[in-house]
């Protein structure tokens, strides 16, 4: 009976402090009252807040107060904010008068703000500001806090071994000052990393989560199980344990809460059961993970079942679930795509005094320059694997948009006739040719004069964006722009639709240095 009792009590004192906003009252003790409800009750701190009139901070102090706790009021209640010109307030205010603490606190919350923003790179050097500040006034929570942050930015720009090196100090951070529920985070996520590191770093992955999944057997969060249980599913299947990893699918799936997070434990059900060669399920799960809008997960879930289809050697249906795939995998990326330039790990180390701090500044601002030149290469470097160069693309941009019609003119051209005859022998509709038509050197030559002369210098732009292909790969490129389908493609020239197949994912990964399972049509028709 006593909890009720005091959450009523704490409702009361809210619409109290509320409604006293209307009247004369001090600024000073809202402000304070807001900060001692933030912690466990930030949606009452948020409302005291809220119904505070400007005219009531009397003083600069009281506005850069109100607007550090405004911004981690709205953080703590998962409000992104557009802007930082409200934290910036506070930022200014504390630094002019050198409030360690308030520093602190300060330029992590605008680091917060801008991580809700994707704006990492700044928020990153904000974080780094904030662990100064902190290291001087000894707040170890807050500075796991940072931590946290900081490794999590790196974790989801895939940046491991910066992440990893940052949840070893929140591991330790943690540890030290018996935080549960940060060190089964710094676990967690070390286990993830390790799994991404390859075959070496299994048993190491599964010594970490198996660390924390025996500490959440102390801790209430669902979510946080769930989430271990995900990556102990994922490691087994690695390690072809097929029986542990369903398991921990299953065990994941029943933590979950949120039904909007259903499909991505459809999808792991899924994975689990391919990898334990058990199609029918497998093939059940995974259809059930397509009802999302989340576009990884639908990638995920077309790839895993185009994979079903290879197995059950379904071309036709592998190649359109591949296409489905990457198409879906393409549009994930240009949603989140937004590169981290190299590592700003380095003032993560402490700092012996200001002056140490004010050199490292200078040192941060000639980083800049050379972070921000890394990231335009980085992204001039995805553009061209994207096969998305501004050069000399628009002659071919009017072969996107007319692929059909090219396929409609070249079943006028001779080439196609050769290549109709061959199907019409194979398919014996053609009584009149009594000898095998085969594919010769000047067939292929033909095909590719043709092309060019429907596609003006499509070749010469095929080759320029990947100098690696061959005169056959140019040619194997060209045939595909027609409309023959894969089976006929085999008869043509003289092989099995997977050969086909395999010979499409060969030159994507080692003649154009893409990904084998990206879309081949959409390749080599986007250069």
């Amino acid at each position: 009976m006593k909890k009720p009792i005091f959450h009523i009590a704490i409702w009361l004192t809210v619409l109290f402090l509320s409604a006293s906003c209307t009247q004369p009252h001090s600024s000073g003790t809202l402000l304070m009252q807001a900060d001692s409800l933030m912690g466990t009750y930030p949606d009452s701190a948020l409302r005291i807040l809220e119904n505070v009139k400007p005219q009531q901070l009397k003083t600069t102090a009281d506005e850069a107060y109100y607007a550090l706790l405004l911004t981690q009021a709205k953080d703590k209640n998962y409000i992104v904010q557009a802007d930082d010109s409200l934290i910036r307030i506070a930022v200014q205010y504390y630094d002019s008068v050198g409030d360690v603490p308030m520093q602190a606190k300060a330029h992590y919350q605008w680091g917060g703000v801008l991580r809700d923003q994707h704006n990492y790179y700044h928020a990153l050097n904000l974080y780094i500001h904030a662990i100064y500040y902190t290291k001087r006034c000894e707040n170890q929570k807050l500075l796991s806090l940072i931590y946290n942050n900081i490794a999590n930015i790196y974790y989801q720009e895939n940046h491991h071994n910066e992440a990893d090196s940052v949840y070893q100090l929140l591991q330790q951070q943690a540890a030290m000052q018996k935080d549960t529920l940060n060190l089964v985070e710094a676990l967690s996520k070390r286990g993830s990393i390790n799994i991404e590191k390859g075959r070496e770093h299994y048993l190491h992955a599964e010594s970490l989560l198996l660390r924390a999944s025996e500490l959440t057997k102390h801790l209430s969060s669902n979510m946080l199980k769930a989430d271990i249980a995900s990556s102990l599913s994922a490691l087994y299947s690695r390690m072809q344990k097929s029986k542990e990893a369903i398991e921990y699918a299953k065990e994941n799936f029943t933590l979950l809460t949120d039904t909007a997070l259903h499909a991505k434990g459809y999808l792991l059900l899924g994975d689990a059961y391919y990898k334990a060669k058990l199609y029918d399920s497998a093939h059940f799960y995974l259809n059930k993970a397509l009802h999302t809008q989340g576009y990884i997960t639908k990638a995920s879930a077309y790839m895993r079942l185009a994979d079903i289809a290879k197995e059950s050697n379904k071309i036709e249906e592998s190649l359109e679930l591949e296409r489905l795939y990457s198409a879906y995998k393409d549009s994930a990326y240009n949603q989140s795509f937004q590169p981290l330039p190299t590592s700003l790990f380095y003032s993560i180390t402490p700092l012996k005094n200001k002056s140490d701090f004010l050199s490292r500044k200078w040192i941060a601002y000639i980083g800049i320059c050379i972070l921000a030149i890394g990231s335009y290469l980085l992204i001039k470097r995805y553009k061209y694997k994207k096969i998305s160069s501004d050069k000399g693309r628009d002659d071919i941009r009017v072969m996107e948009i007319d692929l059909e019609k090219v396929k409609d003119q070249l079943q006028e051209t001779n080439f196609y006739k050769k290549a109709k005859s061959i199907l019409d022998y194979q398919n014996c509709t053609n009584t009149k040719i009594t000898e095998k038509p085969e594919l010769t050197n000047d067939d292929q030559k033909l095909l590719i004069k043709e092309i060019n002369y429907l596609i003006p210098a499509y070749t010469s732009h095929l080759k320029k964006n990947f100098p690696a292909l061959t005169d056959k790969d140019i040619f194997f490129c060209c045939i595909h722009l027609s409309d023959f389908s894969i089976q006929e493609l085999g008869i043509i020239l003289s092989r099995t639709p997977n050969s086909i197949y395999k010979r499409r994912s060969s030159i994507l990964e080692k003649k154009m240095q893409l990904n084998k399972n990206d879309n081949f049509i959409k390749v080599i028709t986007s250069i």
